[in-house]
This record gives structure tokens, C-alpha cells and sequence, in this order.
């Protein structure tokens, strides 16, 4: 499992985790969760993708640039993660970026990829974001 916490508000209780439930020789199905903190449900779906799909998308977070926005998508639907540089914070000496995790709504309920769902927004660094893709690479290992 792999989890991200937002690091500029910690109070606010909202998470991204991913587990990986399932391994076949190409494929794998992830669960993944969306948490807000205890004023809000947590949102939980599975999501099935190529293998190295979600290793490339992955290892493309931790080359990530301070400047340009982007987003990270699999060729199977299910899930996008966009990025935005953020300006520093006081506090945190490590370069700071904004996540915000997407669920393809269309694709888990009638499987036609539409990109747009529920979406959390973290507030992350690039160590936690290195930390994070490495854990979730060893787990698929």
C-alpha cells in the first residue's frame, strides 16, 4: 500500500491510498481510496490497468518539473492525476506540488472512459511524492 498525505494542511485528514489487490501477468487491480477526514465518506473504487501503464505514469511523478503543469493518465480509464507547481510554504523546505487525483466516474459506472469524477486534492512534496511511487513500484513487484 501506498499513501499520501496532504503536507501544507495535515489537520484536514485528507489522504490518497492504493493497494494493490490484484496481480496477473500483464494487468493488476488497484483499490483506491480517497479520504477527506472524518466530516466526509471515504470513497473507495477499483481500478484495472496494464502493469507498466501504471509503472510508467508512476515514474513519470518523480521527474516532474517546478514549472509546467501536467497530467498523469493510463491508457485504461479509471484514474488521472494532475499536478500544479505550487509556490513554497512556510514550513516546508521541499519543493511543493498540488495533486489532484480524479475517479473516472464514467468508466466505474458504465465503463465508457469520460475522465471527469470525484477528485481529491492534496497538497504534496517531492520527497513524499518519490517516497510514495517507490513504495507502490515494490508492492507490484
Amino acid at each position: 500500500m501506498a499513501i499520501l498525505k496532504d503536507a501544507a494542511y495535515p489537520f484536514n485528514g485528507c489522504e490518497f491510498e492504493i493497494i494493490l489487490k490484484e496481480k496477473e501477468e500483464e494487468g493488476i487491480i488497484s483499490t483506491v481510496f480517497f479520504r477527506f477526514g472524518t466530516s466526509f465518506p471515504e470513497l473507495k473504487a477499483d481500478i484495472s490497468c496494464l502493469q507498466k501503464e501504471l509503472i510508467s505514469a508512476f515514474l513519470d511523478m518523480k521527474i516532474i518539473d517546478t514549472i509546467t503543469p501536467k497530467v498523469f493518465t493510463t491508457q485504461d480509464p479509471g484514474l488521472s492525476i494532475y499536478y500544479i507547481p505550487e509556490s513554497p510554504r512556510n514550513g516546508i523546505d521541499d519543493v511543493l506540488f498540488r495533486l489532484i487525483f480524479v475517479l473516472d466516474a464514467g468508466e466505474i459506472n458504465q465503463y465508457i472512459a469520460t475522465e471527469t469524477g470525484p477528485a481529491l486534492c492534496l497538497l504534496v512534496t517531492k520527497k513524499q511524492i518519490n517516497s510514495f511511487v517507490q513504495e507502490y513500484i515494490n508492492e507490484m513487484k
